[in-house]
């Protein structure tokens, strides 16, 4: 049996030494795609407690977590070690137990089965990272271990200073004071640890965004992109706010008449897009509804455009949500998918459908998606002016079996109407919708 047990580490010795964590030499790098799509932060190869940090030269920054606190690569931020996924840790059931390296040589983490805890070797002993146990000997931490009470990563120095107001704080750099910068709703100032990480209900900031997501009979819209303007904004009448702090990218797009106006360039012939930042820091969970009202020009037999995407262009993430229309002798057909996850078990399923309608070449198509769990929608006719109400041809879209209790997020935002000639003339998310009679026709 001992021989077996020998077998399986030595089939494993890429990864996996002693049936530990072993050091690799695959390190992320910075791509002008990926920082555009708002991806600037990748995971450590080896270290959790670290991650890269890209800026806009794409130039690489490790940085480190809080202490006690783990990188979250889909949250793209640091979380309790008990809430947090780590891309080289493998921990489920069946690792409970299995030991991970620390940047601090004398800790480790432990895997759970659905996160990890901290722990500390004892006096005079370090963490072996192949045996995965604390041995005796002395030992050197990792240029950025960050110690309990401390700041010390060498490549990051605190500009930060406490404000009178424990909810805000103020920067000072080569002789400038910036005065009074709002922490994120929820958080106080830690002038320790140079952050806002300081749990407190007290400090209402701003908005919370999370109101978006509460449960909703009447469906209102959280997220609505207003085309009457340029730059594009959007707006939510679930949180009564005319604008919100999102942001776009836009090729070959531009307004008119309260439509946004997509067209491919005719010199590099790029695909027309609107590249909303939107989900790169937001969950789509159960339930919400997605409304696109769209015509397209002239479109040619065959012919497909990516209407929604999760992706950036060019290709940067693995989709997990999608929108394609296809057009075929004045047919279009329509497909869903999604890549769900489920909250207990963290498994993920995909799932996708398809339903076809027949629309004359000058109306407005509106394509509804319906998330509860399971996917499905709805195809409207909205006729030449995008907004008729007397709908006369209208298909539902099957529903899938159940796939999860929200969308698997990866690392860009939410791009519309790549590839489209043609018109938007709605875009509406509605978060926490509970009655989806609501929103369809």
């Amino acid at each position: 049996m001992s021989v077996f047990k020998i077998s399986v580490c030595i089939i494993l010795h890429l990864t996996f030494v002693n049936c530990q964590l072993a050091l690799t030499t695959k390190v992320a790098t910075c791509t002008d795609g990926a920082v555009q799509a708002g991806n600037s932060f990748m995971p450590h190869e080896t270290y959790c407690e670290a991650f890269y940090h890209c800026n806009s030269g794409l130039n690489m920054f490790q940085r480190s977590c809080a202490y006690g606190t783990l990188y979250h690569p889909d949250l793209f931020t640091c979380v309790v070690p008990g809430q947090a996924v780590c891309n080289n840790w493998e921990c489920n059931s069946g690792r409970v137990g299995r030991n991970y390296p620390s940047l601090c040589c004398d800790q480790f983490y432990t895997c759970t089965g659905s996160g990890f805890v901290k722990q500390s070797c004892r006096s005079g002993y370090k963490f072996d990272q192949l045996k995965g146990v604390c041995v005796p000997g002395s030992c050197i931490d990792q240029p950025n271990c960050v110690r309990f009470g401390t700041t010390n990563d060498p490549l990051y120095k605190c500009y930060d200073v406490p404000n009178s107001n424990p909810c805000k704080y103020d920067t000072v750099s080569n002789g400038v004071v910036v005065r009074d910068r709002p922490c994120p709703h929820g958080t106080a100032f830690n002038a320790t640890l140079c952050q806002c990480s300081i749990f407190a209900s007290y400090c209402p900031n701003g908005v919370n965004y999370l109101d978006n997501k509460t449960p909703d009979v009447s469906c209102r819209a959280s997220v609505t992109l207003d085309f009457n303007t340029y730059p594009i904004v959007a707006s939510s009448e679930k949180l009564g706010l005319a604008k919100l702090d999102y942001y776009f990218q836009t090729d070959g797009v531009s307004v008119l008449g309260g439509r946004g106006i997509f067209s491919t360039d005719p010199v590099t012939r790029n695909p027309s897009y609107l590249y909303n930042y939107f989900l790169n820091a937001n969950q789509l969970r159960s339930p919400f509804a997605l409304s696109v009202v769209f015509r397209w020009t002239k479109p040619l037999n065959g012919q497909t455009i990516t209407l929604l995407t999760n992706d950036f262009f060019p290709r940067v993430c693995v989709p997990t949500f999608e929108v394609t229309v296809s057009y075929n002798n004045g047919v279009y057909t329509v497909n869903l998918y999604t890549v769900a996850v489920d909250e207990l078990t963290k498994n993920r399923l995909a799932g996708s459908t398809q339903a076809s309608i027949a629309l004359a070449v000058d109306n407005f198509l509106e394509t509804l998606v319906l998330f509860d769990g399971t996917l499905s929608g709805q195809l409207i006719d909205r006729g030449p002016s995008g907004l008729s109400t007397a709908v006369t041809n209208k298909v539902l879209i099957p529903t899938t079996q159940r796939l999860g209790d929200f969308v698997a997020t990866n690392k860009c935002g939410l791009m519309l109407g790549k590839g489209l000639n043609g018109a938007i003339e709605k875009f509406q998310i509605r978060e926490g919708c509970l009655d989806f009679s609501k929103v369809r026709a």
